[in-house]
């Protein structure tokens, strides 16, 4: 027998986070309200400064070495466990050789708790497991750091080893410094001891691993053919997770996105380019497409675990509780019962919300943290974009400091994330929610009420100096702004009637806010009405966000919007730019693919997701329509001005064209205006001609529940009536213009009434003036754009299918402006109509 013959196979390797591992054997207890954050540049200036200011009266150090990564490597049975993590800090001595210990900070949204006097369990898990991780031979490589050059792991082993906790208050700045100290052979003992408790798990994990790399090696594509650019496409986006830079892709509607997407992600899952894989969408009907796309390719042999994540409020098996941990009999005892719960869903493939809710009942576990307990082990996770991009509710579990993995962040319908991050980085604060507030304490604990007196007084002052702005008033935005805030320099911003801006913090609010925060916790914890804490909560919940953004993200391209509408002020932090958040969460550690059927122009959504520097610039692919061209017949109404100045000279011209394309199209049709307000200034006129030719004509209305918006699309479904088809009237940007197919001859005609500009006011000319201060294309970016994807969303209802076919008819002169046929897909061949009499006769050639 040859020496090659006698050797056994390599033991199988099974990489496991620090976080994950302690996480799984040590946690206990329930859920905890707390929420905790790394020590990362994001927390604030001034929490940071906080903490160093405690560190150096609490602890003698020469220097502080940030974010260190360490490894460790545990050989049990037929199987090596990698442990790789990211310790907080290394605390540095000036010693030779210098002394080492490890610090792992936990910043705290609110004022440190009696849980921290002590430290928590898994805080205290994970920073002893950095302790010891120091101390192998495979951290010697640490000498690239100035301050270690000098470290020898013999001597750190044969001394104490000293390793800290350390809680510091972003809401107080409070800090609190916990020690310990131990012997290398106890630390090395006890990891043993966590590996062996974790070992069963990893058994079968290692287990579902190599299944799972064996089935995506052998995946095929599922369909007999690529669809025209599918193969450019796919290839893009294979090399783009490889090398994890940035892609954008406008692939039109026939492309594959969702397959073109997935199946060379899972292929990059396969070669160990990526680690994690996140579909990211804004519409639960493109949650379902992805899911069915990987049951498409399970049923060609692919083995793959995929968890689809529904939001809290909805899968909440006790919303009376508000999410109050203490009192929720499915977070009490979490972490005891977790595990059977984790177990029995790792047995499927498809881990979705109703499996969760189902698990969470038999287990009495809460079925929101249980889904992102489970979809740590899966290799596709399908939700919303705010678990990745949001600051609120980002899962740091996977994107959070310390993270080491890599993932594919697949981001579906992506023109939807440029409005959506901006949102996710202002702060509202509602003068309403005060006084609903005050209402309940005045009820259930009225010894609060003297303590929200000053934040009263304040938003009733600047409200009245609101009221009072606008043209012709005297009264400036500067003006109205210094009747609650000193020191004011003047903003050069726009005033309006009742509205007002800032661009620099207003301190005094801010000092006003925090104040009421530190008070809040525990009229929280001293009402015991759960109806009556929630309006609390509710305006605690704001007041903290405003803070945190005010403190965390703060900078030129942030202002502060006052407005009174209806009597009552809101206080918007508003986010101009969201660039610089957004290349953050993936720059150099991530893989982003931004793609849609409408990501008009490209350049546009490059900045806005990934910003102006060179280095993080992205690629794009701009794929053609793989639909023949000539079914899509185009007419402009280009004789028709449709803005606000001259719609009522040509509504009448505006009705008549839309019952002429009606007509024309032989078939149902959707008519989509810029507004509500067109569209009931266009009712009285436009639908007795409607009606003429229409035996169903369908208002949308501001509002519809998920009931109507099913009634409003079943009615498509509908055969025609004595010749005479379904017309629904709906608006652009709603729920009807994005993200629904009328396949066949459900849809013959779409007819788009003006060009979807943003309605005009002072927040919008603020973004505008911002551009124009960046990159001198303030309307473009402020008004052209986003209105123009609302045209194209619109009218990609139209053709859905190669064999689809019908009219699309736009109203409106500016179309035939340059600026506007620059942004025509390469697919679209306009004829222009100047008058009502040419538009009726090349429709009538149509129709023939």
């Amino acid at each position: 027998m040859t020496e090659q013959a006698t050797k056994s196979p390599p033991p199988t390797v099974l990489s496991v986070s620090v976080r994950n591992l302690v996480a799984f054997v040590h946690r206990d207890g329930g859920l905890s309200f707390a929420a905790y954050s790394g020590l990362t540049g994001q927390i604030g200036t001034q929490t940071h400064q906080a903490f160093y200011r405690a560190l150096r009266q609490k602890a003698s150090y020469h220097q502080a070495e940030e974010e260190i990564a360490l490894e460790a490597d545990w050989i049990g049975p037929d199987l090596v466990l990698h442990v790789r993590g990211r310790a907080d800090l290394l605390l540095c001595s000036d010693d030779l050789p210098p002394k080492v210990s490890v610090m792992e900070v936990k910043t705290v949204a609110g004022p440190l708790q009696d849980t921290q006097l002590k430290g928590e369990t898994l805080h205290w898990a994970q920073a002893r497991l950095y302790a010891y991780m120091l101390g192998l031979p495979a951290q010697s490589g640490l000498s690239h750091l100035p301050s270690l050059q000098t470290f020898a792991v013999e001597a750190y082993r044969r001394q104490p080893v000293r390793y800290s906790l350390a809680y510091v208050s972003s809401e107080d700045l409070s800090c609190r410094i916990l020690t310990r100290e131990e012997s290398w052979a106890e630390l090395a003992a006890w990891f043993a001891e966590t590996c062996q408790a974790y070992l069963l798990f990893a058994q079968n994990q290692a287990r579902y691993n190599q299944l799972r790399q064996a089935s995506i090696k052998a995946l095929r594509f599922p369909f007999p053919r690529l669809r025209d650019g599918q193969k450019a496409f796919m290839t893009a986006v294979l090399r783009h997770l490889t090398t994890r830079t940035p892609l954008l892709v406008q692939a039109p509607t026939g492309t594959g996105k969702t397959l073109s997407t997935l199946y060379p992600a899972i292929k990059a899952l396969g070669a160990g380019a990526v680690d994690q894989i996140f579909y990211l969408t804004a519409k639960s009907a493109t949650q379902t497409v992805a899911c069915g796309t990987l049951q498409i390719l399970r049923e060609q042999g692919l083995l793959l675990r995929s968890a689809a994540l529904q939001a809290k409020e909805k899968i909440c098996l006790c919303p009376e509780c508000f999410c109050d941990t203490q009192i929720c009999p499915y977070a009490r005892n979490y972490y005891q019962q977790v595990g059977a719960a984790i177990d029995e869903g790792l047995a499927n493939e498809a881990i979705d919300p109703a499996l969760c809710r189902e698990l969470g009942q038999k287990h009495q576990v809460c079925p929101f943290e249980l889904q992102l307990d489970l979809a740590t082990y899966c290799d596709v996770i399908i939700g919303d974009y705010n678990y990745v991009f949001d600051p609120r509710v980002r899962l740091e579990r996977f994107f959070g400091s310390g993270c080491q993995q890599h993932h594919a962040l697949l981001v579906d319908e992506a023109h939807n994330l440029a409005e959506r991050a901006l949102d996710m980085y202002s702060a509202v604060f509602e003068e309403e929610t005060l006084l609903q507030a005050a209402a309940s304490l005045q009820q259930f604990l009225p010894q609060a009420l003297p303590a929200l007196a000053p934040l009263q007084a304040y938003l009733a002052r600047l409200r009245e100096a609101l009221l009072k702005t606008g043209a012709g008033s005297g009264q400036t935005s500067a003006s109205a702004w210094s009747a609650v805030e000193s020191d004011l320099r003047d903003a050069q911003v726009l005033s309006a009637p009742s509205f007002a801006a800032l661009t620099q913090k207003p301190r005094q609010l801010l000092r006003l806010l925090g104040q009421f925060v530190s008070g809040c916790r525990e009229w929280l914890q001293d009402i015991d009405e759960l109806e009556a804490k929630r309006p609390v909560l509710d305006l605690y919940l704001q007041a903290l966000f405003f803070l945190r953004v005010s403190g965390e993200f703060w900078s030129a391209a942030y202002c502060v919007f006052a407005r009174v509408n209806r009597g009552k002020l809101t206080l918007r932090l508003a986010c101009l730019d969201v660039s610089d958040k957004l290349i953050q969460v993936f720059r150099n550690q991530h893989a982003a693919v931004f793609f849609s059927a409408t990501l008009t122009p490209l350049s546009y959504y490059n900045q806005v997701f990934c910003g102006l520097a060179r280095d993080d610039r992205a690629d794009s692919l701009d794929l053609p329509s793989p639909f023949p061209p000539e079914n899509l017949k185009l007419l402009v109404a280009s004789g028709i001005q449709t803005t606000y100045q001259e719609r009522q000279a040509s509504a009448i011209a505006v009705a008549q064209a839309l019952a002429l394309g009606v007509k024309a199209a032989r078939g149902n049709c959707l008519i989509f205006f810029p507004s509500y307000a067109y569209l009931t200034q266009l009712q009285p006129l436009l639908l007795p001609l409607l009606q003429r030719v229409a035996a169903t004509v369908l208002l949308q209305k501001p509002s519809m529940n998920e009931a109507s918006r099913a009634a409003f699309l079943a009615a498509f479904d509908r055969p025609p009536v004595n010749g005479a088809y379904t017309v629904g009237v709906a608006v652009m940007g709603g729920s009807f213009s994005e993200g629904i197919d009328l396949l066949g001859d459900r849809l013959s005609g779409v007819l788009i009434v003006g060009v979807g500009l943003p309605q005009l006011g002072p927040e919008r000319e603020i973004l505008r003036q911002y551009y124009d201060e960046k990159s001198h294309n303030g309307f473009q970016y402020a008004y052209l754009y986003p209105g123009f994807n609302k045209v194209l969303q619109a009218a990609g209802r139209l053709i859905r299918s190669e064999t689809d076919q019908g009219l699309l008819l736009l109203i409106d002169e500016r179309y035939t402006r340059p600026d506007y046929r620059q942004l025509f897909p390469a697919h679209w061949q306009p004829v222009y109509c100047e008058s009502l009499k040419e538009l009726k006769s090349n429709l009538s050639s149509i129709s023939r």
